[in-house]
């Protein structure tokens, strides 16, 4: 079982045996690519199960990201985490390095956590936590949040940002045709970035390859 403790700047995770006893643990920052890098980690356990502490709340983009991944997780609520940590050492507080294996050890209580399902969280938590990742640097300034690709090509047009942040599956408009339509615009000098948590590999090829078309697009010259 591998416990994970979110925190805003970093998640702890820790690994335990059926006897709650620490085979491991490692530290990531919160960013993008933060389960690649708990998934790298993890290889060493492959009948592994994850258990994220409010994975509903703090933990949501990570728990979604690991069970798009192929992840078994479950959901461990705060409170059983915080009475764990009670039971073990008088205090219910999280401190690092500690506070992921009581997060684990929970999990191991029978039908004490929920799994955690893809449709369990809705796409306002999701972009909530990205906003949460990018606003922690204080070199980002997050300008706007949108819901859908229409919205998200009427902002990119307006406000100019360097960089957007793209899912693929929006509504109104998917992520690949938002993208198409921001690049073409003229002078547009923002740069996409396309995300998704779906298995889609023609989808992601699709998108990269009409980013770079319209990149390496250039106005035809009149002899």
């Amino acid at each position: 079982m591998i416990g994970v403790a979110p925190h805003k700047g970093s998640h702890t995770a820790v690994v335990i045996d059926q006897a709650e006893r620490a085979l491991d643990q490692v530290r990531v920052r919160a960013c993008v690519a933060q389960a690649e890098r708990l998934l790298a980690w993890a290889a060493a356990w492959p009948q592994r199960t994850w258990a994220v502490e409010g994975a509903g709340g703090l933990g949501c983009l990570l728990a979604r990201q690991l069970v798009a991944a192929g992840e078994r997780v479950l959901d461990v609520q705060p409170k059983l985490a915080a009475r764990v940590r009670l039971l073990a050492a008088g205090d219910v507080n999280k401190n690092d390095p500690d506070d992921a294996r009581p997060v684990a050890v929970a999990a191991l209580r029978p039908a004490a956590c929920l799994p955690v399902r893809a449709d369990d969280h809705d796409q306002e938590l999701i972009r909530t936590g990205f906003r949460m990742i990018l606003a922690a640097d204080p070199d980002i300034e997050v300008v706007a949040e949108v819901r859908t690709g229409i919205e998200a090509v009427l902002a990119a047009g307006e406000l100019r940002p360097d960089v957007v942040l793209m899912d693929i599956r929006m509504p109104d408009l998917d992520g690949i045709e938002a993208t198409r339509r921001i690049l073409a615009k003229d002078g547009s000098q923002t740069q996409v970035v396309i995300l998704t948590t779906f298995d889609l590999d023609e989808y992601v090829y699709d998108a990269l390859h009409g980013q770079e078309q319209q990149r390496n697009r250039r106005p035809a010259r009149r002899g």
